[in-house]
């Protein structure tokens, strides 16, 4: 596993309440997050209904309601506790003024040193295999498009 995110708990909070309600911002960074490398298990829980939304309807949902929406089927299913619940709901509720720039301006510069160094391995193993140069392409461009524009779109 990768090292974790090692966010400011704030700045953590302010960023993944954010996009719960602004599909480009999850788009130019949140498609790209870990949840797993977060430090609050209420980010973890929130990022993850973010990219659940993301996958069925194709960008980050745009209101923070969906959000809540989708960790309250998680209760009602057993695989979420009403206290994690809460705890992530009253997060969302409290909500993000920080602007998408500043947010992206943080956090975008970590994403591609991980992202820069993920891909040296990645070429490293791929040259070992005589692996697919397109591939490493598609890489290489996904990496230096990080932050400009939205993934999900």
């Amino acid at each position: 596993m990768a090292d974790p995110y090692n966010l400011s708990p704030e700045f953590e909070r302010r960023l993944i309440v954010a996009l719960a309600d602004r599909p480009k911002l999850f788009g130019q960074v949140g498609a790209n997050l870990n949840q797993q490398l977060l430090g609050l298990a209420a980010c973890r829980l929130i990022l993850r209904a973010v990219k659940a939304i993301a996958e069925d309807i194709g960008h980050g949902p745009s209101t923070a309601t969906t959000v809540v929406q989708r960790i309250r089927g998680w209760v009602e299913d057993g695989k979420v506790s009403e206290a994690d619940f809460r705890t992530a709901t009253d997060l969302l509720l409290e909500g993000s003024d920080t602007p998408d720039e500043e947010l992206a301006s943080e956090i975008v510069p970590m994403l591609k040193r991980r992202a820069h160094a993920d891909l040296v391995r990645s070429t490293i193993d791929s040259y070992a295999r005589h692996g697919d140069v397109e591939e490493l392409q598609r890489e290489i461009q996904k990496v230096a498009g990080l932050g400009k524009r939205d993934e999900t779109a």
